[in-house]
This record gives C-alpha cells, sequence and structure tokens, in this order.
C-alpha cells in the first residue's frame, strides 16, 4: 500500500548503515503534525536519534494492529537479521496469479523440509504455514459476524411479515373499495400497480429511515466494539445501500402479492360490478314512509 502522503522506503533505507527513515499513520500525522502537508522530510525523535519522515500512510492502513503508529524498514543484511534462531519476524506477501493456497502451502513445506536438512540445529523442529490475511486479522470474530448478521436478517424478516399481515388485513377491509373501481371500469392490471405502489413507498420510506438508524448507530456501534478487527472501517457503504434496496424491493413484491392473493379471494368481475351498482342504488334511495318509496334525482 503507497502512502497517502510522501513516499515509500528507497533501496538505500533498506539496507544496514542506510539513512534512517519512518513512516507515520494518518493518526499520527493528524496529532502531532496537526495534519500539515509539508510533513514529510521532516525530523522525528526516537529512542535518541533524529529519523526522517518518509511518508504519512492512509487512515485506513492499521496494520499490524490499530495501536501502531511508526514503521521504520528492518534490514535484512543487518548482523542480527543473519541468526538463524531468531524467528520473530512475520512476512506478508501475495501468491503468484494462478497459484492456489494449497500450492503455495506445498511449496513453503517443501522449501522448508530442504532448510531442516541443511540447517538441522536451527530450521529441523520448524514448520511453515500459510494464512490468508483476511483470515488471519478477522478470523476469530467471523463466526460472530455471521450471527449478528443473521440475527439482523431474521430481524428484518419479522418486520416484513408484520406489515404484510398488516396489509393484507387492510386489504380485506378495502375489498368495498377495490369492487366500486371494477365497477367504474378499472383493470386488475391497474388495481395491481396502484396496490404495488402503496407498499412501494412503504418500502422505500422505511429503508431511508433504517439508513438514517443505521448511519447513527455505527458510531455508537465503533465505540463500543472498540476490540473488534476494522472496526474503524464500520460505517455505510454503496454494497449496504444496494442491499437496503433489496430488501425493500423484495418486502414490496412480497407484501403486493400477499395483497393479491386477498383480491382474488373478491368476487368475479361480474359480482363485483352487481355489488357496486347495489350499493350506488342504495345510496340513492331515500328513507321509506308506510309502504311508498320517494326517489330522489340528482
Amino acid at each position: 500500500m503507497a502512502p497517502a502522503l510522501g513516499r515509500d522506503f528507497n533501496a538505500q533505507e533498506e539496507h544496514f548503515r542506510g539513512p534512517s527513515a519512518v513512516l507515520i499513520s494518518d493518526r499520527f500525522w493528524r496529532r502531532r503534525f496537526a495534519a500539515d502537508p509539508n510533513t514529510p522530510g521532516k525530523q522525528l525523535r526516537l529512542g535518541g536519534d533524529s529519523v526522517t519522515i518518509t511518508g504519512v500512510m492512509p487512515a485506513s492502513f492499521l496494520f499490524p494492529d490499530r495501536d501502531v503508529d511508526l514503521w521504520s524498514p528492518s534490514p535484512m543484511d543487518a548482523p542480527f537479521a543473519q541468526r538463524r534462531e531468531l524467528t520473530w519476524f512475520r512476512t506478508i506477501g501475495r501468491l503468484k496469479p494462478g497459484v492456489t493456497l494449497a500450492q503455495a502451502r506445498a511449496n513453503m513445506a517443501s522449501v522448508q523440509a530442504n532448510l531442516g536438512k541443511q540447517y538441522p540445529k536451527t530450521d529441523a523442529a520448524l514448520t511453515v504455514d500459510i494464512q490468508p490475511l483476511k483470515e488471519f486479522t478477522v478470523g476469530g470474530v467471523r463466526r460472530s459476524l455471521w450471527v449478528l448478521f443473521g440475527s439482523v436478517s431474521l430481524l428484518l424478516l419479522i418486520a416484513c411479515t408484520n406489515i404484510a399481515a398488516l396489509l393484507l388485513s387492510r386489504a380485506t377491509q378495502r375489498r368495498h373499495e377495490i369492487a366500486v373501481r371494477f365497477s367504474l371500469g378499472a383493470t386488475r392490471g391497474s388495481v395491481i400497480a396502484q396496490l404495488l405502489t402503496e407498499v412501494a413507498l412503504l418500502s422505500i420510506a422505511g429503508a431511508a429511515l433504517g439508513l438514517g438508524v443505521a448511519s447513527g448507530a455505527s458510531s455508537v456501534f465503533r465505540a463500543l466494539a472498540k476490540d473488534l478487527p476494522r472496526v474503524e472501517e464500520l460505517g455505510l457503504d454503496w454494497r449496504i445501500v444496494l442491499y437496503t434496496l433489496g430488501c425493500a424491493i423484495t418486502a414490496t413484491f412480497l407484501c403486493g402479492l400477499f395483497r393479491r392473493s386477498a383480491d382474488r379471494e373478491m368476487p368475479s368481475m361480474a359480482r363485483c360490478a352487481a355489488a357496486a351498482a347495489a350499493t350506488l342504488a342504495g345510496a340513492t334511495r331515500c328513507n321509506s314512509h308506510s309502504s311508498a318509496c320517494r326517489w330522489r334525482w340528482r
């Protein structure tokens, strides 16, 4: 990963007795240097020595953990690096394109076996393993995150089911209204489109409200779960927005189908028209006196 400001270490700085250099974190840059863009090239006192700041890393670079603010090169040609009994080095690399993780592990195991034969005193008992960086970083909490995701999705499903039940009940109460619409010439497609539009408005409004709540809740979650790996990256992005819109669209069609199934239980078109005609006739009829009825013409 390239620095956000300044440059990376050069070849001279990566050799023993080369120029001293250090990269600083975005947090340290803002706290110590007030986000001064001219920070690269300045001197920093470390352990009584002055080192040159070559660059500032991006805010998302939190390696090996979020508490590290300074990075300096460890020359491989230094005397201490030649001692084979020192095994505290942590190495990170990229797989060659086309090479699988299993192939890389087999290759490294073969290399380590040859080193064990070549240096039996120090390397015979050593083993090597390759682990994806993502697994190393969040592997311990992966199951917990999936459980949390499943719980939230289940809560969303319960909420959609409750809303669908409410809309189904409301559709039952609106049978008379829909029957009148059919009698006035409305097609089944136009009625279904109207019902879907009503549900879509509710779904979009709910999704917008949910995104607003999630935006505020993410800040609270970051404060409460400080030990969670990469918690600083927690927030809303385009994937969350697309997932929310997808849930809203799914809820729209599911609730619309519930209401459409309720509509199918209604009388046929002819019975709807007859019922509507009877209703309109009843609305124009006045109160009857004795055995005669008076009609009001409009």
